[in-house]
């Protein structure tokens, strides 16, 4: 399952890298317009621009005879498969690119999700922690600080229903969802959400507070998705019409 874990780390590794250099923000922002580029790019690729053009102007004359028509119902009814026949042949043309360029957004999104998300809680702030299945126990040890000087990231107690410990994982990052390593998770958790081998428990939720972006307006508009969409819209559209993208 390492393979399925190699886009998430190399994401990371890039974003280490222009850590160095922009800010959370800006890094949001690049990550945004790479998004909205990189899926309209697929597209143009992979759709056949041509044939949608044609049905296009297909659905449009048959579209304008309808709407000229003037008759019995009945005999609209060949002008009506006709018009219908043109829109879904282009829906067809359109759909399989379209879901196909969606994958890398989805894929930058759900990584994303897991790196931007949310913050480590200050030093006194509580956490709930949940665990699964539910008669086992979890509990948020904060970051503590050492003799030496140096500081130990924050921990996942893990305990049984009897509360006896069953071990500890460590926070590399602020993930909000620790789980078992299967093959669907290896893309969508990441591989710093990842619970030990042999543990019982199958999932640990944790109530990270979320990060955000913007100081203003409502909660909703504060978080990564707002910011990360936005300008991935804006990015999107902008190719489309530069590129003449049906």
């Amino acid at each position: 399952m390492d393979w399925l874990e190699l886009p998430a780390r190399a994401l990371g590794w890039v974003d280490l890298q222009m850590s160095a250099m922009l800010g959370p923000a800006m890094r949001l922002t690049l990550w945004s317009v790479v998004g909205g580029a990189l899926t309209m790019l697929l597209y143009g690729a992979l759709s056949p621009q041509r044939r949608i053009a044609a049905a296009k102007r297909e659905l449009a004359v048959a579209r304008d005879r309808l709407d000229r028509f003037d008759g019995e119902m009945h005999e609209a009814l060949p002008l009506m498969r006709r018009m219908l026949g043109s829109a879904f042949r282009q829906l067809g043309l359109v759909v399989v690119p379209a879901l196909v360029a969606l994958l890398p957004m989805i894929l930058l999104a759900s990584w994303l999700a897991q790196s931007y998300g949310h913050v480590f809680p200050q030093a006194q702030q509580p956490v709930a922690v949940r665990a699964e299945p539910a008669p086992l126990q979890a509990q948020w040890r904060p970051a503590q600080s050492r003799r030496d000087g140096q500081t130990e990231p924050p921990r996942v107690s893990l305990r049984d229903d009897a509360g006896r410990p069953l071990g500890e994982v460590e926070m590399q990052a602020p993930v909000p969802v620790l789980a078992k390593r299967t093959w669907r998770t290896a893309m969508i958790v990441g591989p710093l959400g990842f619970l030990p081998d042999g543990q019982p428990v199958d999932r640990v939720e944790i109530d990270l507070p979320r990060r955000e972006f913007i100081a203003w307006g409502p909660q909703w508009m504060r978080g990564w998705e707002f910011l990360f969409f936005g300008v991935l819209t804006v990015v999107a559209l902008g190719l489309k019409r530069a590129l003449r993208l049906q």
